[in-house]
């Protein structure tokens, strides 16, 4: 979906440069005669990795005096280039929001940011890097992967005692990654232990620790440069994403796909701000921060001044969800303030975009935005909300931790969106006044424009997509509802989840009730069929049950369930997390029974006396699932065999001596209560599992 954030890009090409370009700078301050070795500042070896600009520019002349051009590795310049072009890439973008905003110190940090960027022309071309251009063909150089810049880098980390007679190789030899050979030292042994005891020194700094440090206007220019890659990142796959969501309302793909798509995204986002931001002070890594730069006045006029601006930047959704937290928090009933209400009342969801211009689209997105918050907030808190009132200790709000994890016998009101939930009512349950915006991270807003995405999207406007959708190109889907995936999933009309879900439990029941044991294992199993087959059909795609007169839903003038029926991404996500649920009961259900696992052990003799003549599509499916085994079961080793039986004995043990609902209870969460770690034979993971199970991270 993106490509590797180029602040990462820039920072890793940057330790490479400076790697090598010390280590053979050392080489050569250490190949001088001890007699002849000036200790004045300039020449002293670099043990630490931090460099200066003034620095580098020593150690590129000294460099540049013992190597000619073609003796340099031809990636140190592509290195170089790279860095300067990510530079000035950035440089130019803030050059320009000075110039439009009038901001005199943004315009002095440019001007810092310009000597940098000299700085590091100056040592390419000391090095001989305008002589390499010209050799050069762009069009046709291959991007090099970390393992082959490392390759490069690393075998041309030159011993004192190369560089020492590096001056006798030929300056007319090919331009190649490699050094030429050098003529054998005639220096006592002595000498050359000594040496090379140096050299340790200087392999023991890490390679993360070379960098380049110009204070805190470097900081500051570093920092901009992060947010300017982590902007291009966000853009790419915010228009990916909505792409996506196009797919769904227009060409059938399914809401699952989708969800999980946005999902990645997500964690894409949050993954390159943990990296990006790790290096730089503490409260730099909130949204607010990456908009420091900015006035609220500021941040209005590009709002209204440059709204592609505001969609790069996802300052829309960001205010919108101040605006939110701000009304909320005044009288946290879950009613919005009565200026607030009169304001949200009035929107329609089936207003007509196309019609519509800007400035009215962007404040019919604000009231969807704001609407859909209310609800989310109400629904999550709902059940919480009731037990304090009616407890005899009654907690604070802002006190209540929002964060526990859901027990599974607890329903999950919000399947797929809950860590978002989490977050967002516990902003808004805090006191009116407080602080919140240091606590929103980047992948939260990003998340929240995922959602907003979503619904544009099911009414044809792509705000941010270049090309396709942008311009109204198609009319709206007509009567399509994102519900309608959970419907077939439920089975609400015909088969589906509910239904098989109860017949199989009645069939559980059965087994139970005529087995001779009582295996508590099938009680086990019936049980969870029955608590998640009422969840699900209580709040997968609904929630009407948390609304009541006194806190109606925001949405109910025009659907009891518009929280769902609004949001194309919770129901895509949340029928992602029912997939993965279905798939955890059907192999947990799979393992108790014993007939699937009679069937496969069946199958070898079947096949070979010739009662099996044909593939049996069950026994296969089984086959292939039938983790850690594969599909020759009737070959399982010895050893597995006996792990096998042992696992199934360990939990049928554990079943016979306590009470099943109890030991159900001891989970703290679906994941737990439904862990496929504890089966006996049918353990492998679907992807969606694996994905979920990494938070994500593709």
């Amino acid at each position: 979906m993106s490509d590797h954030n180029a602040y990462l890009t820039y920072k890793r090409d940057t330790r490479y440069i400076l790697w090598w370009l010390c280590h053979t700078s050392n080489a050569i301050l250490q190949s001088i005669p001890k007699q002849n070795q000036n200790n004045d500042v300039e020449n002293r070896v670099n043990t630490t990795g931090q460099v200066t600009t003034r620095e580098l520019i020593l150690m590129a002349k000294r460099v540049a005096s013992r190597l000619s051009q073609a003796q340099i590795p031809s990636t140190i310049f592509r290195l170089f280039r790279s860095i300067i072009s990510a530079r000035s890439s950035a440089h130019a973008v803030f050059v320009e929001m000075a110039t439009n905003q009038k901001d005199e110190g943004m315009g002095k940090s440019n001007e810092t940011h310009k000597y940098f960027i000299d700085r590091l022309i100056e040592a390419f071309e000391v090095l001989g890097g305008a002589q390499w251009a010209t050799k050069q063909d762009i069009g046709t150089e291959k991007a090099q992967t970390s393992k082959e810049i490392e390759e490069v880098i690393f075998s041309n980390a030159f011993s004192a005692l190369e560089i020492y007679h590096c001056g006798d190789a030929s300056d007319e030899e090919a331009d190649s990654e490699t050094l030429p050979a050098t003529k054998p030292s005639k220096k006592p042994v002595k000498a050359i232990r000594n040496q090379r005891s140096k050299q340790k020194k200087d392999k023991e700094v890490p390679l993360e620790n070379y960098c380049l440090i110009d204070g805190p206007e470097g900081i500051l220019a570093d920092y901009r440069m992060a947010l300017v890659s982590i902007f291009v990142e966000w853009w790419k796959l915010r228009n990916y994403v909505q792409t996506m969501w196009f797919s769904v309302a227009y060409d059938d793909v399914n809401h699952a796909v989708a969800g999980a798509v946005s999902e990645m995204a997500i964690m894409m986002i949050k993954k390159t701000a943990l990296a990006v931001f790790v290096e730089f002070p503490a409260g730099f890594d909130t949204y607010q921060a990456m908009t420091r730069d900015f006035s609220h006045d500021e941040l209005q006029d590009m709002l209204s001044d440059f709204p592609v601006c505001g969609e790069i930047l996802s300052l829309h959704v960001y205010q919108d969800l101040l605006e939110f937290l701000g009304d909320f928090q005044k009288n946290r009933t879950g009613k919005p303030t009565k200026r607030m209400q009169s304001r949200l009342s009035s929107w329609d969801p089936s207003f007509d975009l196309q019609q519509a211009t800007l400035a009215e689209r962007i404040e019919w997105r604000r009231s969807y935005t704001i609407n859909w918050l209310y609800d989310l907030v109400n629904v999550f808190s709902y059940i919480v909300i009731q037990e304090n009132k009616i407890s005899t200790k009654t907690r604070p709000l802002e006190t209540i931790d929002w964060h526990v994890k859901t027990p599974y016998h607890r329903p999950r009101k919000l399947y797929g969106l809950e860590t978002f939930a989490e977050l967002i009512t516990t902003l808004a349950m805090q006191k009116s006044g407080t602080n919140v915006q240091s606590k929103i991270l980047p992948h939260h807003v990003f998340q929240l424009q995922c959602i907003v995405d979503s619904f544009t999207a099911l009414r044809g406007w792509g705000p941010g997509i270049q090309r396709g959708y942008a311009n109204f190109t198609k009319e709206p889907p007509g009567k399509v509802s994102p519900t309608d995936c959970l419907k077939l999933f439920l089975g609400t009309h015909e088969s589906g989840f509910l239904s098989g879900a109860e017949a199989l439990s009645r069939r559980l029941k059965e087994y139970q009730r005529t087995s001779s044991d009582q295996l508590a294992s099938y009680r086990i199993a019936w049980m969870l069929l029955d608590r998640f087959r009422v969840q699900f059909s209580s709040w997968l795609g609904k929630s009407d049950g948390a609304f009541t007169s006194e806190i109606p839903s925001r949405l109910s003038n025009h659907t009891p369930n518009g929280l769902w029926e609004y949001s194309p991404f919770l129901c895509g996500v949340g029928l992602v997390e029912a997939l993965e649920t279905s798939y955890r009961l059907g192999m947990l259900c799979w393992d108790t029974i014993l007939e699937p696992v009679i069937m496969l052990r069946f199958k070898e003799p079947l096949v070979q006396k010739g009662y099996m003549t044909e593939p049996d599509e069950v026994i296969s499916f089984l086959a292939t699932y039938c983790a850690p085994h594969g599909p020759h079961f009737s070959e399982l080793s010895k050893r597995e065999k006996t792990e096998s039986d042992a696992r199934r004995m360990e939990r049928a043990k554990r079943y016979k001596h306590h009470d099943p609902e109890k030991v159900i209870g001891a989970h703290q969460d679906m994941r737990d209560a439904l862990s496929l770690d504890g089966n006996a034979i049918f353990r492998r993971k679907s992807q969606l599992l694996v994905y979920h199970e990494s938070d994500w991270d593709p």
